[in-house]
């Protein structure tokens, strides 16, 4: 399978608000960029995956880290702004190349490993027909890993309920759609239960969110927004 994996990712001056009770923005901050790391570098190491490709805005593309032969896709704010847009320029421009599929990962999942996204695209591969694999949020609200083939066979709906509302995308576009029940992919880091949840797992893989989360103490459950 000619498989794209895209890191949809941006850092903003304020990342991870909802977090902001527990973690200073410097924390915040260095947090949401370790987590990333960790997701290019998972992503980056699998044979099935062809080429690696975070798309981001002008203000972050600096942070995107070299040393994983990643290429980076500057949002183009004449598409429309947004988490679909940008994931919907990347799937154009794979369809103009005529990559078969597209992997869609949210950047803030530091426990997901090769062997649970292996699992994933062998399910994919498996069903052998145009469509469109799942792998939600342990609320089964998200997307956090969407798996298409081909990358433009649904319209992308991002935002809350996007599980739901991608597969009805699906149904609409009378294609197949399977859900991936991955332990790690469903762990996205975003409230306060996410990250006390994070602790708890901490020895598993993210080699670079242990080291921030170490550095700086915060797994100290006593640790609140006057650390920074």
């Amino acid at each position: 399978m000619n498989l794209a994996a895209v890191i949809p990712l941006k850092l903003g001056a304020d990342p991870k608000q909802r977090l902001a009770n527990r973690l200073g923005l410097r924390h915040r901050r260095a947090l949401q960029q370790a987590m990333a790391l960790d997701v290019i570098a998972t992503v980056a190491s699998l044979d099935e995956v062809s080429e690696t490709i975070v798309v981001t805005d002008a203000g972050s593309a600096s942070e995107v880290p070299g040393e994983f032969g990643v290429r980076v896709v500057i949002e183009d704010p004449s598409l429309g702004v947004g988490l679909n847009a940008a994931v919907a320029q990347v799937a154009a421009e794979l369809v103009e190349r005529k990559v078969g599929s597209m992997l869609v990962l949210h950047a803030d999942l530091p426990l997901i490993n090769g062997p649970e996204l292996q699992r994933m695209i062998a399910l994919h591969v498996d069903s052998g027909k145009a469509g469109i694999t799942i792998a939600p949020d342990r609320r089964r609200d998200g997307s956090n890993c969407l798996l298409c083939s081909p990358p433009q066979v649904i319209p992308f709906q991002y935002g809350a309920g996007s599980y739901a509302r991608h597969l009805h995308a699906a149904k609409m576009a009378g294609v197949p759609s399977q859900t991936f029940d991955g332990e790690f992919c469903a762990l996205d880091i975003d409230e306060e239960q996410d990250f006390s949840e994070l602790l708890v797992r901490l020895d598993n893989a993210c080699a670079h969110t242990q080291a921030v989360i170490r550095e700086f103490g915060l797994d100290d459950r006593r640790l609140t927004q006057r650390s920074e």
